[in-house]
């Protein structure tokens, strides 16, 4: 508790505060429901990272582990020609 504590004041927050909301149980629904939302996307370790809302990373990766994630959410977000190029007079893609 004393680090906790140690850390949330070296973050700015007051120390008694915190102790008090550990103590009263303040936030424990939220972080339950927070916990049980993570675990029904599959997170059950940390770190987890949810890149573009459609890729999870969960544990320790190297950095190449991100480039991948990030070039393949952007090779699917890239729009196609024929998404890109409408007719004027009929707004239709071609």
């Amino acid at each position: 508790m004393e680090d906790l504590q140690r850390i949330a004041a070296g973050a700015g927050l007051d120390r008694e505060d915190l102790k008090r909301a550990l103590d009263d149980g303040r936030y424990e629904a939220l972080l339950d429901r927070y916990r049980e939302k993570a675990m029904s996307m599959g997170i059950n370790a940390i770190p987890a990272h949810i890149v573009g809302q459609r890729y999870l990373l969960v544990g320790a990766h190297p950095y190449e582990a991100f480039i991948e994630v990030l070039d393949k959410l952007r090779a699917d977000e890239s729009p196609t020609v024929a998404s890109v190029h409408r007719s004027a007079s009929t707004g239709q893609t071609h």
